[in-house]
């Protein structure tokens, strides 16, 4: 009698067998990741007790010899907060420090060459950490986990020392302050024997940061080489003698180990020096301290303290037979230069006396201890004294070119016009050669210096007027094609250059050309004044003071006979007169400009028969309500005022007057 078979009555190895046929060759339609193979294998285990029995433990081994290390079902359930796979998992032969990588290398690949659907690196503690699971947390560190595993964009610190590379003990610290379970996180690692936050880097400093301050004393109790000098550099940073004396009588103790950043003890201690230099003269008696040793950056120590302007400390360092005082770092910077980017004049004369010190010697960029002078916007009394006794000095070169520019175009290029003066008065090239990185050649100092308004900027062009500076030259600078007088009202705002430029010769009647339009566009002084103005500020919001200023430059060139029409020989039939500019400005609610005008001009400033013209097409325009009728009433008193003996034949008093009460009007201005 034949007996009817069941499914359960399939042998364990030939069910492994159907198992594995059901899986093999099976990919996601999308030809994405493969780890959804094993669904079949699971939908079989979950058929059944029975199979359950027989399949679960090879999905699991499958899951851990086959598919991708990043899609490690360890990893998923640290992030899902799942301890009883974990469990089950690591009985299974599962890796509990797996962090996603397949080797080493999978650190600093491109994600596009590592197979699986995660894109960042992290071993289950960082995961169970981050989503604040304890108990996972308890059960990794009780199986014995690495406190030390690297993760890789589990975190936003992409910046060294991280690199988009930390520790658990640096995921702890991130996230303590969100709400959960308040697990002392920090605390577990550290119990567990953690005291980095990333490679080669030491927790002391990030722990103080956090408050955490009884971690800190666990940690600098530590013994071995790496956290002794941790504890040596925590020690002289916070600047406590007593510690760092007390870490030195240690075994073992090396004054002279550097930290990641490649940064000895010496040069902590002058980096965070305060007024006594007990520390730092406690490690220059240390035989292991090389005075002279070098960052990554080629910075000495003396270097260091010039950067400072720690005399005191220079002074120590250079009565020593191991410094050497003409060192350079990595960028061709040597003491001096250091120094005067300090801005402390007593610290340049420290270097100064140097015997056989090379004062006239240059950067990587060629730039002298001068141009280092020239390139902050600092204008104070020690900048001043600094830049004396440079100039001074036989070995400096006023003029010498940078790849910046020579020290006079740097000063001027950073708005620095103060110590621009001086240099003009010491006798350096007003036209100085184009710097060594520019792809043009650079307008004048003059046009330069008048870009923007800044203090000592009268002073600076009365120096260069003064040595001979040209106050007509055309150069195409910023858009326009102009002489610095039109720089000077119209960028810089500043009356008292615009008088110097005029008192100097300046043409009042030299035109502006725009460099932006594709036609030959030439414009009266007043005019580019006026629209460059209103083109800078933003409809709406024209300062108060910034009309103000303008409007007494305006005023100025009125003085000097500056026009309101057009050009003498116009080469197009569209240009704007500078009446329409200021027409225009009023329509947007800023009619100062227009009174400025029309209360400053004479009949100098422009012709009988353009202002007629002009007022003829502002009647029409005010019939269409398309300008104010003050501002009519305006341009008829000031033809009345400058013009009184003759009425113009295009209008007479009586149109006018019609045009006052006429209905037409469509707005009551």
């Amino acid at each position: 009698m034949d007996v009817e078979a069941t499914i359960e009555s399939v042998p364990y190895d030939i069910m492994l067998v159907i198992a594995e046929l059901c899986t093999r060759d099976v990919r996601p339609l999308d030809n994405g990741p493969p780890s959804s193979y094993a669904r079949y294998h699971a939908a079989m285990a979950r058929t059944s007790k029975y199979f359950h029995s027989i399949l679960n433990r090879a999905l699991y081994v499958r899951n851990i010899r086959k598919d991708p290390p990043v899609d490690s079902c360890v990893l998923w359930a640290a992030r899902k907060g799942n301890l009883g796979t974990i469990q089950r998992a690591h009985e299974y032969g599962a890796d509990l420090d797996a962090t996603g990588a397949r080797d080493e290398t999978d650190y600093d690949k491109s994600w596009a060459s590592i197979p699986g659907r995660i894109r960042y690196f992290a071993s289950p503690l960082h995961l169970a950490i981050k989503n604040d699971y304890p108990s996972i947390v308890q059960y990794l560190l009780f199986n014995g986990v690495d406190v030390h595993s690297q993760a890789r964009n589990l975190c936003g610190c992409q910046e060294p020392p991280f690199s988009g590379k930390c520790y658990p003990l640096h995921i702890a610290l991130a996230y303590e302050d969100e709400e959960g379970s308040g697990t002392d996180y920090a605390g577990l690692l550290v119990q567990h024997g953690a005291h980095k936050i990333a490679d080669d880097v030491p927790a002391l400093a990030d722990l103080a940061r956090a408050g955490r301050l009884d971690l800190v004393d666990t940690l600098i109790q530590r013994e071995d080489h790496f956290s002794v000098t941790a504890a040596l550099h925590y020690a002289i940073s916070k600047q406590d003698l007593g510690l760092v004396d007390n870490i030195l009588a240690r075994d073992g103790a090396d004054a002279g180990a550097k930290n990641w950043k490649r940064y000895g003890p010496l040069h902590i201690a002058i980096s965070e020096a305060t007024d006594d230099l007990s520390i730092i003269n406690r490690l220059l008696q240390r035989p292991e301290v090389d005075a002279s040793d070098v960052t990554p950056g080629w910075e000495t120590p003396l270097h260091i303290a010039a950067s400072k302007g720690r005399t005191d400390i220079a002074n120590v360092l250079l009565e020593r037979s191991d410094v050497n005082p003409v060192a350079e770092t990595l960028t061709g910077l040597n003491a001096l230069h250091l120094a005067v980017q300090s801005g402390r004049k007593d610290m340049v004369d420290v270097v100064l006396a140097i015997p056989h010190f090379p004062v006239g010697a240059v950067d990587a960029d060629g730039m002298s201890a001068l141009h280092h002078v020239c390139r902050t916007r600092e204008d104070t009394d020690e900048a001043r004294a600094i830049l004396e006794s440079l100039i001074s000095h036989p070995d400096i070169h006023l003029d010498l070119v940078s790849n910046h520019g020579t020290p006079l175009f740097m000063a001027v290029k950073n708005r620095n016009f103060t110590i621009a003066a001086a240099l003009v008065r010491a006798g350096s090239n007003i036209n100085p050669p184009s710097p060594a990185q520019a792809l043009a050649a650079p307008a004048s100092l003059l046009h330069e210096c008048l870009l923007s308004y800044s203090e000592g900027q009268a002073e600076l062009v009365h120096e260069l007027i003064q040595h001979g500076a040209d106050v007509n030259l055309m150069t195409p600078f910023h858009g326009k094609d102009a002489t610095p007088l039109f720089f000077a009202a119209a960028f810089a705002n500043n009356v008292d250059a615009v008088r110097m430029l005029l008192e100097a010769g300046a043409n009042i009647h030299c035109l502006v050309r725009d460099l932006w339009v594709p036609f030959e566009s030439c414009m009266t002084l007043i005019t580019a004044i006026l629209e460059t103005f209103f083109d800078r500020c933003h409809p709406g919001h024209l300062r108060r003071e910034s009309i103000g200023a303008l409007s007494a430059c305006l005023e100025l060139l009125l003085e000097y006979g500056a026009v309101l029409g057009l050009p003498s020989r116009p080469s197009e039939d569209n240009f704007h007169s500078a009446l329409h500019c200021a027409m225009q400005m009023t329509a947007a609610g800023y009619q100062d400009i227009l009174d400025v005008l029309l209360r400053h001009s004479e009949a100098r400033n422009i012709s009988e028969d353009y202002l007629d013209d002009f007022i003829t097409g502002q009647i029409d325009m005010t019939r269409q309500g398309l300008i104010p009728r003050a501002s009519l009433e305006k341009l008829m008193e000031f033809r009345t005022r400058i013009f009184p003996r003759k009425r113009s034949q295009s209008w007479n008093d009586s149109s006018y007057a019609d045009l006052l009460i006429s209905n037409s009007l469509h707005y009551d201005f």
